[in-house]
Formats: C-alpha cells, structure tokens, sequence
C-alpha cells in the first residue's frame, strides 16, 4: 500500500491513539509529490542517500540500555519460546485473566 496516492495521503484506519495522533498530524501536512523532489535518508556515518534503510533508522532513534548484571543469570541457555513468555512477565506484559477482562473479552467465573 503507497501512502500517497493521486497527490493525497492513502492510510490505513488508525487503531490506536498514537496512530490516530500521527494520522491527524500528517493529513495536516501536504502529500509528498514527485514534483518537491528526491527524498534523501540520513545514514548511521551521517551522510544522505536516497536508499532507505530500516537497520539504519533503527540504529539512529533508539536508545540502548545500560546492560544489567542479572541477565546471564537469568536468560542462561533456554528455550527461545520461555525466554520469551519470561520476558514478557518481567515487562508485566502477559496478557493475564484481568488484563483480557479489561479488554472486553468475557470469561466463565469459574474455569475448569
């Protein structure tokens, strides 16, 4: 899917508020057209070129945490899919009987 298209911006419904909130901010803007010129993307080294890349963008915005003395303790040779749900606990991610609750999904008072 082009965001653009026909000199408009062409999104997907937002479903959620950041989304809704990045929607309304570029429909405020006008649509890039082929006519503003050649978009240029800023590399990790700091020079620009016209080719995208999503490693790059990702090295350039993200912060990387301090590493913690615990890990190797508790991440030690696992299975990647335990590891995984473990982690998910840790951040109090898991999508647990009272967080789906407040979703909307409905569940028996009692289940066997």
């Amino acid at each position: 899917m082009e965001p653009v298209s026909a000199g408009h911006w062409s999104l997907p419904h937002p479903r959620s508020p950041q989304a809704l909130q990045l929607h309304t901010l570029l429909c405020s803007v006008p649509a890039p057209s082929p006519s503003s010129g050649q978009d240029l993307w800023k590399q990790p080294s700091g020079s620009y070129t016209n080719k995208f890349s999503t490693s790059g963008t990702w090295a350039q915005i993200r912060t990387i945490p301090p590493k913690v003395p615990w890990c190797k303790i508790v991440f030690r040779e696992s299975v990647p899919k335990y590891l995984f749900i473990q982690w998910m606990a840790f951040k109090d991610r898991l999508p647990t009987r009272d967080r789906l609750i407040s979703w909307g999904f409905n569940f028996l008072a009692e289940i066997s």
